[in-house]
This record gives C-alpha cells, structure tokens and sequence, in this order.
C-alpha cells in the first residue's frame, strides 16, 4: 500500500499540520511507501526533517496545478486529506483515475459550510475521519452517515515523554524557576481564549504574587493588543516556538481557554505526556481528554473568574496538582504514534 497524507499549507505551526506530518512519520515501515504532501515552505522542512519523503505541490485553483495533482496521485493507492482544498484535489484525482481511495480527516468542531459539506458526503469520499467524538456528532448532525465517520485520536509525539527538569529548563530559557508558571500554548485566535486567560490572570495576580503568565504561539497583533489592554506588560509572549515540550516542561499548569473550534487540542495530550497538570474549558472534546478532578481541572467556557479559581487551587495545593498531573501522564501513554497508524489502517483497508 502506498499512502500520502496531503495537506493544502505551507506553514507548519497549527495542530492540523502537525498531526498529519505525525501520522505519516508513523505509518514509515508499516506500508509500502508513506509521503507527506504539502504547498511546501515549513511543512517541507520538518517533512524533511523527520525523514519523510515530501512532494512540494501548489494546489492553486488552475488546470496546470490540477494536472499536476493528477500526476502525483497516480503513485498512491490511498490519498488521506487533511484540508478542505487537498479534499477537493484528492476527489477530482480519484474521479480521473479511478482506483484511488481518497480520505478525510476533521480536526475542528466549526459546522461544514453548505459549500463544502458535499465533498464530505460523496461515496468518492471513502470515511471522514474525526478526531474526537464531539466531532463526530456535529458531523453526524449536518447529515453525514454515522458509519462513514470514525473517530481516532491524535497521537503525541515520543519526545513530550521525556520532558527535561523543570529547574533545568527554566535556567536554560532564563526563566525564574521560584514563580508558579501559568502556560497557554496556541496561535493568537480569538476563539483560543488569550483574553479569557488574562482577564483571569488579572484576577488571581493580587492573591497569587508569585504569578507568571506565559503565552507561546503565533502572535496576531489584535489578540496581542486585547492581552496588553488587560494586563500592561505583566505577561510573556515567546511567539511561535519548535521547542514546545521544552515550554511545557518549565511550567507548572497549561491552559486551554478555548470558546469554540476544538476538535481536541493536541497540546493537552502533551502537557499530559509531559507530567503537567492541565486546567481546559468544557468544550467537548476537553472533556474527552480532561476529567475533572481527576486528569486536571475544567471550568465553564468563557468564565475567566472559575478559571482564576482553578488556578489559585492549584498553586495553594501543590500535592493535588502534582497527583492530577501524575493520573494524566498515565492516561496520556495510551496516545503512542503506532496505536494511531494501525486505526488508520484499519479504516484504510475496510473503505
């Protein structure tokens, strides 16, 4: 079997992109040939980086690129699509020539447009893989049938399981190992909850004074902006980083303050992986991930004044984090990249 997974990016910063980079790097030894396909740029250099063979396509709107598309799908049994746009090169490829099984995959609980949502229901479209149940649902809900839908997991990387010390990373990124570091990492989108963390950061730092608040993730210059309107300066933002276990490592709580969109942020499992206590909105993939109480906290999305709460909890109880993040490591050990290949495979060779 000779399968490619095809994303339509360049960049390589969103969860999306990495996780179809992850799935391919896995599936290496376990069928004949695994590519990786993308418009080039970041996604090409870390394709290169893990060892995988890579094919730079433009996937413009034009018939030079849709040819060229053809010519590339030619060499695979399976074409696994990650985006709307590789979706719809796929399908136009597997309508050419016949015989290429063409897959889906939904990584965001946003309801399909009506525009969009017939590529995911054609039987050219072999199964829609979702990649929690809360996805699943919703898509079930605008008409998809549920047998076409399968549910997998992202998996996590084997180096979020072998985080360094925290006073070592710390020193090492010239950060105040003393300070209770609060953590969220995520490109700056209005629906990732910046401003839902600062105004929480806002309300804890009078009672919590040895507070940090540490953002790591793409910046924008509006969710930027909203962040310093609420806190001054009394933050960190380190940007877009390729160290992110190394991030994780030097904090003590990551946040998800998520308002919509998730499918299930990848950052969680690995803030888990990591041996890090996680505090996560109530948005239903979260809750797939995060019990409460158990495996980390949850508060009601968008309630920055529980979220202060959970934190101030967390940083007077320093045994209970320890304990919730301990539980966590151990639920996250199930997410290994080869448990996710061979789900895959089987849904492969069953459509």
């Amino acid at each position: 079997m000779k399968v490619a997974q095809v994303i339509s990016r360049s960049g390589c910063s969103s969860g999306g992109s990495i996780q179809a980079l992850l799935l391919a790097k896995s599936l290496v030894g376990m069928v004949d040939v695994s590519a990786f396909a993308s418009r080039g740029g970041e996604c090409e250099k870390k394709a290169l980086e893990l060892g995988l063979p890579h094919v730079t396509l433009s996937m413009g709107w034009d018939t030079r690129s849709l040819l060229e598309f053809v010519r590339f799908a030619k060499g695979f049994d399976v074409l696994h699509a990650h985006k709307g746009k590789a979706l719809s090169f796929s399908l136009f490829s597997s309508w050419i020539l016949g015989r290429v099984k063409v897959f889906a995959n939904r990584g965001v609980s946003f309801p399909l447009e009506r525009w969009n949502i017939w590529k995911y229901r054609i039987p050219l479209t072999r199964a829609v893989v979702c990649v929690s149940f809360g996805v699943m649902r919703l898509l079930a809900q605008q008409g998809l049938s549920p047998e076409k839908l399968k549910v997998v997991y992202g998996s996590i990387d084997q180096r979020f399981f072998k985080s360094e010390a925290q006073k070592k990373v710390c020193k090492e990124l010239g950060l105040d190992a003393t300070r209770f570091r609060i953590l969220l990492v995520g490109n700056f989108r209005p629906w990732k909850g910046h401003t839902i963390l600062a105004e929480a950061f806002s309300s804890l730092s009078q009672i919590l004074s040895n507070g940090e608040l540490i953002f790591a993730g793409k910046e924008s210059v509006k969710v930027l902006s909203d962040a310093r309107s609420i806190l001054g300066e009394n933050f960190t933002s380190l940007g877009y980083r390729r160290d992110v276990e190394r991030i994780i490592a030097s904090s003590d709580v990551l946040v998800n303050a998520s308002t919509e969109g998730e499918g299930i942020p990848g950052v969680i499992r690995e803030a888990m992986a990591c041996g890090r206590c996680v505090v996560a909105s109530d948005l239903d993939g979260n809750l797939e991930m995060v019990e409460h109480g158990k495996t980390g906290l949850i508060f009601p999305t968008g309630n920055h004044l529980i979220l202060a709460k959970r934190l101030i909890f967390l940083a007077s109880y320093p045994k209970v984090a320890k304990k919730l993040a301990c539980n966590a490591r151990r639920f996250a050990s199930r997410f290994t990249l080869k448990a996710r290949a061979q789900r895959i495979l089987s849904i492969y060779a069953s459509r």
